[in-house]
């Protein structure tokens, strides 16, 4: 839900509740950059935020009453203004409030006292004191409520140790020797020899039933929820509070603690005023049970220096506090971070995400564990989009919490303690995941590095000078190294290279073939059908027949007009000038639009990926994420951009073919602009199609248990695609063969009594039509291939889903390898299914089977091309007759041609021209 309001619009009263256990998130106050000094003034109204789990982020607001009442969650309120009364309740929500106006504070933190207090001028009334304290055994009784200890209470975390290390009840030797370190109790073991070993002290005995212990369930001596920390004789301390605490904080220094007991007279705030202890102008409430409460009370124009009060310790202008994180989060994260008890998360790229007070905002920047310096340098949306998504990190997170925190939490902006803070939490967080309960390095090579919302990446390297850790940065694209870069170079150049020369050639034989096929279609077309003209052409001279064999320009221009890219698509699949069917009509338009669209759409693929993954990598740590992901991308814009005038340009050319729209000027320059922009498209598909290719293969010597298969994949297509088309490509020339050897001594016969070119022409014709009737045509040959292939790709989807849903090559070796071994064979199988048994006598009779078929199909044109001639042959005669004035001759004529006729049809090639002649 988002509420727009003007500036200092006076907003009614608002309560945002969070119902059950679903996370709810509230940001209120300036939104962006030029709304800085935007604040929310409720006036004499309420803002109430109450709820199981909400997490609170507001700026410059003000109210009559601010009441956040949360159990789980956070709330960080900064720059608050004028609140008379507040109210901060949590059960283990951090709260964090920052404002410029002086405030009485009443705190009451119940577990620890974790309460930090900022102020220019600050009078603490503290109610909490440190008790200290043997924890009572199981056969011991409470001093305050004198009962049996129940089995359920935190004791049983004291039992279980001496359980499991088999020690007598007195637990004086809790600690012991243990070569599997099993027995983890922090800061109590030690390596002897390659061993570990436990430190048997009064101390390290007690943390078991202390330290380790949940506040919730640290209850003994009428308190409860309270956290423990053991001492050197073995107590367990704990600072317990008898009810509130109060400060008076003042924004200004040398602030009196009575302004209306002062004199009034000639003096102004902070020497004088109207307020009274425990009466300042705002009156705040904090309770806690475990979360960490911080309030601080600044003027941030006058920069004054600050003093601070943590865990009630008395006003200074610094505390000492050493952050930890929480060990139950820990422990979750180090779960998370060990799967199995591995060194290593399985994925490449591992958020390290950690809240509480002082720790850096996610806005600021985040922590991540790489198992690579390659995945920050190459950055993330580029190896997404170049491999696939088969190479860019897989990433994960886990989660921890400061307790305590810092003190104070707050810093201003730029303030260079912040470097100092993350580069104590990278030092935590490295013991933590290395050493939390057993030694586990991180594997050579991965590193934990700093990731900024604004900025470049930073790892963390150790100042040969003062040996402290410093932030390095690295640079993208050369931070690995020349090495990476030059691949990186390469792998752009060579697809590109590449893919020119094919362009290149591609075109070049294709005007070859063009100007060959238009050349032939225009003879074709010009050989007159006409036996008549025909003979009259054999007879006369070389250069009358030249003259009269010319191709006039008009034709040349028509056959040029007609002959366009999707034409030539119909003259390969055997549809051109045929009469076509609805389905075959559609077939066609389907497959003008697959050739056309194919690379439109992959690009437009890639152009949506990039986008996707570009602003998931910049937009993760954005507050304003709605703003980043709403923003325009440069890169994926620009190709759409692109797509939209190459669609258009595709459109306006399909609708001139299907339309026959005449080939004038503008025609012309539609169809040149059709090719450019169209293959030069071609080129730009084909580059990021190869650069795909190169980066996954490249991605062998990365992870060559994960994307073995991949490469397999596409090996073993290629093979059985080669193997299918070369086995068909053969099985096509041997019938054509057969076909044209049996057609051939037909085609000389007829050439005695009728001109060659038509003869050849008939027969060239229709024996294409009659392969492609049978299937073997090259259009058929293609349309097995991809068939074949589709079922290929299915078989490998299901081997990837299946490797996917039972296997992890990345982290199994002997499962890597299995499934290399499953695709090998897989593909193997596919290759003998497809080549058959090797019969060659068996080869043969399909051959010669198919021939009959051929044959039979062309028997009926046949007869008919036979009588056509025949009546040519008469027509002929006649026309000699008439031109010569000889009647007598017309019944030898008509009986020689009839016999003729006779040796011709007794000459017809046998399998199945007789049958149908007959």
């Amino acid at each position: 839900v988002q509420i727009l309001v003007p500036d200092r619009f006076v907003v009614p009263t608002m309560k945002i509740h969070a119902s059950q256990n679903n996370l709810t998130t509230v940001r209120g106050g300036p939104m962006d950059e030029d709304t800085q000094k935007f604040g929310l003034e409720f006036g004499s109204n309420e803002f109430i935020m109450t709820g199981s789990n909400m997490v609170a982020r507001i700026e410059n607001v003000s109210a009559k009453h601010l009441k956040y009442d949360v159990d789980h969650g956070s709330l960080l309120a900064t720059n608050i203004t004028f609140t008379p009364f507040g109210t901060f309740n949590s059960i283990d929500a951090d709260i964090i409030v920052t404002t410029d106006i002086q405030t009485t504070v009443n705190f009451w933190q119940k577990s620890a006292n974790l309460v930090c207090l900022s102020a220019a001028t600050m009078y603490l009334k503290s109610d909490c004191s440190n008790v200290c304290d043997y924890v009572p055994k199981n056969e011991s009784s409470s001093a305050s409520t004198a009962t049996v200890i129940e089995e359920e209470d935190f004791r049983d975390f004291d039992r279980f140790y001496r359980r499991s290390m088999n020690q007598s009840h007195q637990g004086r030797h809790l600690l012991q020797t243990d070569d599997a370190c099993t027995l983890n109790v922090p800061g109590c073991t030690r390596t002897v020899a390659g061993q570990c070993e436990g430190i048997d002290s009064d101390q390290c005995r007690c943390k078991p039933t202390c330290d380790m212990v949940d506040p919730a369930y640290l209850d003994y001596g009428g308190y409860s929820g309270i956290a423990g920390t053991c001492n050197g004789e073995g107590k367990c301390c704990r600072t317990i509070c008898g009810g509130y605490s109060a400060a008076d904080l003042h924004p200004y220094p040398n602030s009196v603690e009575c302004g209306l007991c002062q004199n009034q007279d000639n003096c102004n705030p902070p020497t004088c005023g109207t307020w009274t202890p425990g009466n300042l102008e705002q009156a705040w409430w904090f309770t806690s049970q475990r979360g960490q409460i911080s309030v601080s009370v600044l003027d941030i124009d006058s920069d004054p220096t600050a003093l601070h009060s943590y865990q009630s310790s008395a006003p200074s202008t610094s505390v000492s506090v050493t952050p930890e994180f929480s060990f139950a989060s820990a422990d979750a994260l180090d779960k998370l971070f060990h799967p199995g008890g591995a060194s290593a998360p399985i994925e490449d790229w591992f958020w390290l995400r950690v809240s509480g007070p002082g720790a850096p905002p996610r806005t600021l920047g985040s922590f991540a564990y790489l198992r690579s310096i390659r995945f920050l340098v190459l950055p993330d949306y580029f190896l997404q989009v170049v491999s696939n998504n088969i190479l860019n990190p897989k990433k994960a997170a886990g989660s921890t919490i400061l307790r305590p925190g810092y003190c104070p939490p707050v810093l201003k902006q730029g303030d260079p303690e912040m470097d100092s803070r993350i580069i104590d939490l990278q030092q935590l967080f490295s013991d933590s995941l290395q050493n939390f309960k057993e030694k586990r390095p991180f594997p050579a090579g991965s590193l934990i590095v700093w990731l900024p919302v604004q900025g470049v990446p930073r790892k963390f390297v150790r100042d040969p000078a003062t040996n402290l850790l410093a932030f390095k940065i690295v640079e993208q694209w050369s931070g690995d190294g020349p090495i990476l870069l030059l691949v990186v170079i390469l792998t752009v150049l060579v697809p590109v290279g590449i893919t020119t020369t094919f362009i290149v050639v591609v075109y070049l034989a294709g005007v070859t073939y063009l100007k060959n096929y238009r050349l032939d279609k225009l003879k074709e077309e010009n050989t007159i059908l006409n036996i008549y003209q025909q003979a009259k052409i054999q007879q006369m001279n070389i250069y009358d027949q030249m003259e009269a064999l010319e191709i006039p320009q008009a034709k040349k221009d028509e056959m040029r007009a007609r002959t366009s890219f999707f034409y030539m698509l119909n003259v390969m699949t055997g549809t051109a000038e045929t009469i076509k069917t609805l389905t075959t009509e559609a077939l066609g338009v389907a497959l003008h639009l697959f050739v056309v669209g194919a690379p439109i759409l992959y690009v437009n693929y890639i152009a949506t990926q990039w986008e996707t993954a570009y602003k998931a990598y910049f937009c993760e740590s954005r507050v304003d994420q709605d703003v980043c992901y709403s923003a325009q991308e440069t890169v994926s814009f620009s190709l759409n951009m692109l797509l939209l005038v190459v669609s258009l340009v595709v459109v306006t050319e399909l609708t001139m073919f299907y339309l026959t729209i005449p080939y004038t000027i503008i025609g012309k320059g539609i169809r040149a602009t059709f090719y450019i922009v169209f293959f030069s498209f071609v080129w730009l598909a084909v580059v990021i199609m190869l650069m795909n290719l190169t980066w996954i293969y490249l991605g062998l010597l990365q992870k060559p248990g994960e994307i073995a298969p991949y490469f397999l994949y596409a090996v073993g297509l290629m093979a059985i695609l080669a193997k299918y088309f070369i086995k068909l490509k053969r099985f096509q020339t041997r019938v054509k063969y057969q076909v044209q050897k049996r057609l051939r001594l037909y085609s000389n016969k007829m050439a005695v009594l009728f001109p060659q070119p038509v003869v050849d022409l008939l027969l060239a014709n229709n024996l294409d039509k009659a392969i492609a009737e049978n299937g073997i045509s090259n259009a058929g040959i293609v349309l097995r291939c991809v068939f074949l292939a589709i079922v290929v790709c299915v078989v490998y989807f299901f081997l990837t889903i299946g490797f996917q849903a039972f296997t992890n090559p990345g982290a199994d070796r002997s499962a890597a390898q299995l499934n290399v071994a499953i695709v090998v064979l897989t593909t193997l199988g596919i290759i003998v299914a497809i080549q058959g048994d090797g019969d060659k006598d068996w080869a043969e009779e399909r051959t010669q089977a198919l021939s009959e078929q051929v044959l039979a199909s062309m028997a009926k044109v046949m007869a008919v091309i036979k009588e056509q001639l025949s009546l040519a042959s008469r027509i002929i005669n006649e026309n000699k007759k008439r031109t010569l004035g000889d009647d007598s001759g017309e019944s030898s004529s008509s009986s020689g041609s009839g016999s003729e006729e006779e040796e011709s049809e007794d000459e017809l090639p046998k399998g199945g021209f007789t049958k149908t002649a007959d």
